[in-house]
């Protein structure tokens, strides 16, 4: 048999496997891991223009708590876990863990539960104003 009919043959296989078997047995053994995005926000509804929380170690190496392409821009990590309930509660605990850090700090303590401001329109330094696009 030719190495494509081969691997064909094998992916054939694991596609009825796939097809046969119940739901609930397809999830048996899989860890689940959740990234979460929130804007960190000033107390006047702005988004935050405070560094990152210091306490927290450098937001590019932190394995849990991190930002994305703003220092306000916070992704909470989960590691994979056997359970959403395990996950639910990591994720609980990080939010937890940033909240008493910022109190910490001085920085803050309002996340916006989006990734998207929360106000319409608002200005930063030396920047355009930025506008609601939904």
């Amino acid at each position: 048999m030719s190495e494509a009919k081969t691997l064909y043959h094998m992916f054939n296989q694991r596609l009825t496997q796939l097809c046969n078997a119940s739901p609930r047995s397809l999830l048996d053994g899989r860890l689940l891991g959740l990234e979460r995005e929130a804007l960190r926000v000033a107390p006047d509804g702005h988004i935050a223009q405070t560094p990152h929380p210091a306490v927290l170690g450098s937001a590019l190496t932190h394995p849990l708590i991190t930002t994305d392409y703003s220092e306000a821009l916070l992704e909470f990590i989960t590691p994979p876990l056997p359970s959403a309930e395990a996950t639910l509660q990591c994720l609980d605990d990080l939010h937890r863990l940033f909240i008493h850090a910022s109190a910490m700090n001085c920085c803050g303590r309002r996340v916006c539960p989006v990734s998207w401001p929360a106000r319409p329109a608002f200005r930063l330094p030396n920047m355009a104003v930025l506008t609601w696009a939904g």
